[in-house]
């Protein structure tokens, strides 16, 4: 018999072929900390079953504190003692302590999220509560603190919100806060773990007519409908991962075949059915058991044989027309931020058994879920950790989240004024499939590029947190190189939840990893150990009340590197939030102007001195003077000019004469901050020129005539690659 390459198995099961991947970086990122900022200890940080984290400034000193979920202990508020030099709990277990409503040991906590909801300059927090329902009817509602009265009260257990019955009773997952009308009042976006059609996304915000906040008097509406993010999550989300995978595979032939695809005993194959059973135990008996049997049967199995009356059967048709499941949705990770609008705020989530969803903010405070146009659907994979950024700073928004033992996902967005759209560049060890739980994007060595963070959970044997580098590349997408992730690694971390946030004042990072899950385990603090002599700069947007503008895009522009967005986080990681501050790592550049744009519309530009290097910048909400030409003449850097607002804008370099670009590309494209310079080249149906122009390359792929991404035919063959190379390996053999 002739002997197959593993080159050739790759071409057949239509994968790629692996790239040489550069080495490690051997300089450890990370360094713990833990032993003098935060020793295990019984008050401060006990061992326990800890998830979601979140940052704000509880107690409105001017300082940000780190607030984390407990799920079989007390949530915890930390706070760093500048003169202990080390992190203490001020939720403490004393009921005069205006923050011991906050600990709620009733509560097992999962998800954590801040933001001010009634316009009092102040962040409200919310606890997303599971008790011992983890999916369906929660046995305890979730919780909204506000700071009335001198100490933190429960908004939800209020009379006037009992009497509207507007407590989230649902288990969920992820909570952030979204100002949605741009009215600088928050709502709290709720990821529900819904059960059947039983517990819709949820959006809770204050109903400013039967309100009076100057008497603490707060009524909460849930506005989901009225947003149209009520959805669930795919109600037959296995029906139509089946579906899907048989009719991108074109499996013809006889119920033997489909059997050995699904690797089922040969005693079914003669009862006219298939039974595919699925028990997932990503949680262990201490936390959120998720154990979701899939129960499909498929009674007609005639797959790709002739139907009665002499027609050709669709290859799915027992599975369309016959089918039960146990209706399991489920939604995890969410993040906020202006993805496709230029200042409003979108939604993003990530779900688990069905479709993702991306709604775009209209303007009127409702939403269209535009996921699949997007090519962000992601349908046959589990998303947990999501976080936005812009990767290779061209001004759009770009999407990085991790799927549970699946291929991750970095969605460069590709928008023009025509087509929003993303495509997916990670590499082959970027995308490793791990059970990942927080995602998080930041420039941790502050060398001007952004790091990504994988915080994933020791399940089932150990598994290491990682972390990437995406350096942006002129012409070309980013570069993705593996960094040493140090001390942080953590391979057997039963991690849950991290976050990010500059304790000290150092201008660098500090990360925070809770853990717990199937084994109570400390939290743990790392610092970064690289580039303490790169320049940073730190940007804090206001809103019109005073509180942290969450969704508020932050761009700053530069003398070499030109510009670098960052967003104002809502909610990101999973089940976490980050810090209320753009951060930017400058490396050896200077930054010479900031620009902040709220989620309004309203805008406001400043130039920066380089003895604002190295400083932390509060931007109040403007006044319509403020949002004029800047009095002070501002410099844009390499490929931005001043418009005549005196603000800054692309330089369109391909309207110079003479041109730009060579004779042998003489096709010049514009791009944000620089250009392109590419050959002429016309491409047929399904296929556009690559970045250079001098060839084709796929753009869609068609099955039974619709389009499909390209790269999402590769993921899903990706997921089955092992199965089926067994199936052709004894198709070969018999």
């Amino acid at each position: 018999m002739m002997m197959l390459t593993p080159w050739i198995w790759l071409l057949l099961l239509g994968l790629p072929r692996p790239t040489p991947c550069r080495s490690q970086r051997s300089e450890p990122v990370f360094a713990s900390v833990t032993s003098t900022l935060l020793p295990p200890d019984y008050e401060n940080n006990p061992t326990q079953l800890n998830y979601g984290m979140a940052v704000t400034d509880v107690d409105g000193d001017g300082d940000l504190e780190v607030v984390v979920a407990g799920y079989n202990g007390p949530n915890l508020v930390l706070k760093y003692d500048r003169n202990k030099k080390r992190l203490v709990n001020i939720a403490v277990d004393d009921r005069s302590s205006p923050y011991y409503a906050l600990r709620d040991r009733q509560g097992n906590a999962i998800g954590v999220a801040a933001c001010d909801i009634d316009g009092d300059g102040r962040e409200e927090l919310y606890f997303l509560n599971t008790n011992n329902a983890f999916s369906g009817r929660a046995t305890y509602t979730d919780k909204l603190f506000k700071f009335r009265n001198g100490r933190f009260e429960d908004l939800l257990s209020d009379d006037i919100n009992e009497h509207r019955d507007v407590a989230n009773r649902m288990a969920g997952r992820s909570v952030a806060c979204l100002d949605r009308k741009g009215t600088g009042r928050y709502a709290i976006y709720i990821a529900n773990y819904a059960s059947g059609n039983v517990g819709a996304h949820a959006l809770l915000e204050m109903d400013e007519a039967a309100s009076d906040p100057a008497r603490g008097l707060i009524a909460l509406s849930n506005v989901a409908e009225e947003a149209g993010v009520n959805k669930f999550t795919a109600m037959a989300g296995w029906v139509f991962w089946l579906s899907q995978l048989f009719t991108a595979l074109k499996v013809t032939g006889r119920c033997k075949d489909a059997a050995a695809i699904f690797q089922l005993r040969p005693a079914q194959w003669g009862r006219g059915a298939i039974n595919h059973s699925i028990a997932r135990g990503e949680l262990g008996r201490a936390g959120p058991a998720e154990k979701r049997p899939v129960r499909v049967r498929c009674r007609a199995c005639d797959l790709g044989k002739t139907a009665p009356g002499g027609g050709g059967a669709s290859p799915t048709r027992g599975l369309s027309q016959q089918t039960e499941t146990r209706r399991t949705v489920m939604g995890r990770g969410v993040v906020v931020g202006p993805i496709l609008s230029q200042t409003r705020s979108d939604v993003f989530c990530d779900n688990e058994y069905g479709p993702n969803f991306l709604f775009r903010n209209n303007g009127d405070g409702t939403f269209t879920d535009v996921a699949s146009t997007a090519g962000v659907e992601d349908p046959m994979q589990h998303g947990r950790g999501v976080a936005l950024a812009d990767f290779n700073r061209d001004g759009k928004t770009d999407i990085v989240y991790g799927n549970w033992n699946g291929p991750h996902r970095l969605f460069l967005q590709l928008s023009t004024h025509r087509k929003q759209r993303f495509k997916d560049i990670s590499t082959q060890k970027f995308s490793m499939p791990s059970p990942v739980r927080t995602v998080i994007a930041a420039d941790f060595d502050n060398d001007n590029e952004l790091e990504v963070f994988f915080n994933n959970i020791a399940y089932r044997g150990a598994s290491a947190n990682r972390l990437f580098r995406v350096a942006r590349r002129d012409h070309a997408d980013p570069l993705i190189e593996e960094l040493n992730v140090g001390e942080a690694a953590e391979p057997d971390g039963r991690g849950t939840g991290a976050t990010v946030t500059d304790f000290d004042g150092d201008g660098q990072l500090d990360l925070l990893v809770s853990h717990g899950e199937s084994a109570a385990q400390p939290i743990s603090v790392y610092r970064v150990s690289q580039g303490s002599s790169n320049r940073w700069l730190r940007v804090i947007p206001r809103t019109q009340f005073g509180a942290f503008a969450r969704g508020a895009k932050v761009v700053t522009y530069t003398k070499r590197s030109g510009s670098h967005t960052r967003i104002i986080d809502g909610g990101s990681g999973y089940l976490c939030q980050m810090e209320p501050v753009a951060h930017f790592g400058l490396g050896k550049d200077v930054a010479t102007s900031v620009e902040v744009f709220w989620p309004d519309g309203r805008s406001v530009a400043r130039p920066l001195e380089p003895s604002e290097m190295n400083s932390v910048l509060e931007i109040p909400y403007p006044v319509e003077e403020d949002e004029g030409t800047p009095a002070t003449e501002i410099e844009c850097g390499n490929g931005f000019v001043v418009n005549e607002n005196g603000r800054c804008k692309d330089q369109d370099e391909c309207t110079e004469f003479p041109s730009v670009c060579p004779r042998d590309r003489p096709l010049c494209i514009n791009t944000y901050g620089g250009f392109k310079c590419r050959a002429t080249k016309r491409c047929g149906q399904g296929f556009e020129p690559n970045d250079e122009g001098t060839a084709c390359v796929a753009q869609v792929a068609y099955f039974e005539g619709n389009r499909s991404s390209a790269g999402g035919i590769r993921a899903l063959l990706s997921h089955f690659s092992l199965t089926l190379l067994a199936f052709f390996t004894l198709t070969l053999l018999a």
